[in-house]
């Protein structure tokens, strides 16, 4: 008996998650396969190449077993395959794997996402002013520079990563300070309704840009970019609402960076640039 899995070709990202079907290894199948009793399984997995912005693995997978299914499973594979499916498994798993500098450069945009949606959710709760909020905004702005400084020469050392986060965790007292020092602002207000929009675009944008990074559609150089557009958008939501007060026209003012910025981001996300 033979049994035959025409070749596949299927499109892979980065993450086993996005592949319909797949788990962890587009090999599962082969494995399978021998696993239920058809010997001799033979794997053709050729070098994986990148395309265009999705950074994305094209595998054509061949898979061919002929034997009959043994009900002693696990005693039909012999050396020579188990070799086989594990070499197969370990560039697949390289296929998916995150660079480290990727790894490095989501974690610092994470914390900014982390930060802003603190202060989002203290403008919600009535925790944080108008005021507070633009007083923070002041300070994620500055760490947003830091961030595009370290960056623009594409790299970020141990030494500039240690000052980024010594700034974050700075900033991270500070919105704790200020959500809990008693005083109460009105999260209804026409004010506090416009922070709170401006915030939450924040957050949006700063998730685009991580979800870029890890995808590999952004190199460093392009985040460290877009995190200067960012301090600009910051510093004008803090320039804004520093009077305890943000008028509809100013609201327009700070809305018309964000959507400068947000198709930056888009821009950046979708040229030829891959980051590896």
């Amino acid at each position: 008996m033979a049994t035959t899995v025409p070749n596949r070709r299927i499109t892979v990202c980065r993450y086993p998650h996005a592949v319909p079907g797949f788990g962890p290894l587009a090999c599962l199948q082969a494995v399978t396969l021998v696993a239920e009793g058809y010997t001799n399984a033979v794997v053709g997995l050729p070098a994986r190449r990148v395309i265009g912005r999705k950074d994305a693995a094209i595998v054509p997978l061949r898979i061919e077993a002929s034997g009959s299914p043994d009900t002693k499973k696990g005693n039909v594979m012999n050396l020579r395959q188990t070799m086989l499916l594990t070499a197969a498994a370990a560039a697949l798993s390289a296929a998916f794997a995150v660079p480290a500098f990727a790894q490095g450069t989501a974690s610092e945009t994470q914390r900014d996402i982390n930060q802003q949606q603190r202060i989002e959710n203290g403008l919600k709760g009535g925790q944080l002013t108008t005021g507070e909020a633009a007083k923070l905004e002041k300070g994620e702005a500055r760490i947003n520079r830091m961030q595009a400084h370290a960056e623009a020469d594409g790299k970020l050392s141990a030494q500039e990563k240690a000052k980024i986060q010594q700034a974050q965790n700075k900033e991270s007292a500070k919105i704790d300070q200020a959500k809990h020092n008693g005083i109460v602002g009105n999260p209804n207000s026409a004010s506090s309704q416009r922070m709170q929009a401006d915030v939450q675009r924040n957050v949006n944008q700063e998730k685009r840009i991580e979800q870029g990074v890890k995808s590999g559609e952004l190199t460093k150089r392009e985040v460290g970019s877009l995190e200067k557009g960012q301090a600009h958008v910051d510093a004008a939501e803090a320039h804004v609402g520093k009077d305890g007060h943000v008028s509809a026209k100013e609201q327009a003012r700070v809305q018309a960076r964000e959507n400068h910025q947000s198709k930056r981001i888009f821009k950046e996300k979708h040229n030829a640039k891959v980051a590896g």
